[in-house]
């Protein structure tokens, strides 16, 4: 897993890649996050779950999370994730 924190004067964004041995450990990850919105909105091969503060999708065998303080809102949630995605 790596993972990287910002922490601003009115803000704390969080972002964590952890690489699952395969398919099926990635997407167990991800429907972990029982209390989250399953996102439809991801490309074919990804799926992503959002929750209060945070987000978790899934790429392949890579799970990203993103969580910050204050909470924003779903599309921006949306917006980072899919960001950092593009980057794998």
């Amino acid at each position: 897993m790596a993972a990287c924190k910002y922490q601003g004067k009115k803000a704390t964004v969080s972002l964590a890649v952890t690489a699952f041995a395969d398919v099926a450990g990635a997407h167990a990850q991800i429907r972990g996050t029982a209390h989250g919105v399953a996102l439809t909105s991801f490309h074919v091969g990804q799926e992503a779950v959002v929750y209060p503060g945070g987000i978790k999708v899934r790429s392949a065998t890579l799970v990203v999370t993103i969580t910050a303080m204050p909470t924003p809102t779903t599309t921006a949630l949306e917006t980072a994730a899919a960001t950092v995605v593009k980057q794998l």
